[in-house]
């Protein structure tokens, strides 16, 4: 069974990280490995994320990390802990909340699939339900994001539920924490 790497930053966010949390024990596919990037933390975020998760390593961060910093450190730890190159990871923020069966139809979806490839999640407004998020295009030259049109190509994926082998992951060579730190926040 394909192993999978979970990549979540938090900071100071215990509740909405719990929630997160309480999703990915009711996952119906359990063969993943939690990497908590905890960015100083003084709610008991990590000891939360502890007591209710066995596959775990909390890397630790002194507040200043942001989000390119966290993610930065979590591809830095994959590096660092032997994942096979057909290993799966997914970015995934810690306000995402998600169906049990979440990590078990992204696992399957990448059964099928051969070369370099990157899944982004559907995202729905639990509040009304309307679909928020299917991927981005970016405007570069003026800095400017609008949500694709079905059927557009895109350029930008949130990680509101990123997932790739880890042999493609490896080739970005990582994230840029100096030049962009929070990276648009979920971009």
């Amino acid at each position: 069974m394909q192993k999978l790497y979970i990549i979540l930053p938090a900071h100071n966010r215990k509740n909405v990280t719990e929630r997160f949390i309480n999703c990915l024990v009711s996952q119906t596919y359990q063969n993943y490995h939690l990497v908590l990037i905890d960015d100083g933390s003084t709610d008991g975020t990590a000891e939360m994320v502890a007591s209710k998760i066995k596959n775990l390593s909390v890397v630790r961060g002194d507040g200043n990390l942001w989000w390119a910093g966290s993610l930065q450190k979590g591809y830095e730890w994959l590096a660092a802990n032997g994942v096979s190159a057909e290993d799966l990871i997914m970015l995934v923020n810690d306000d995402t909340e998600f169906m049990p069966d979440f990590l078990d139809r992204a696992v399957s979806y990448f059964k099928n699939i051969e070369g370099g490839v990157m899944v982004q999640s559907r995202c729905y407004s639990r509040q009304s339900g309307a679909l928020i998020d299917t991927g981005t295009i970016v405007d570069w030259n003026n800095y400017t994001f609008r949500c694709a049109a079905a059927g557009e190509e895109i350029n930008c994926l949130s990680t509101r539920g990123l997932f790739f082998r880890y042999r493609d992951f490896i080739k970005t060579g990582g994230f840029y924490p100096r030049l962009i730190p929070h990276y648009a926040s979920d971009y």
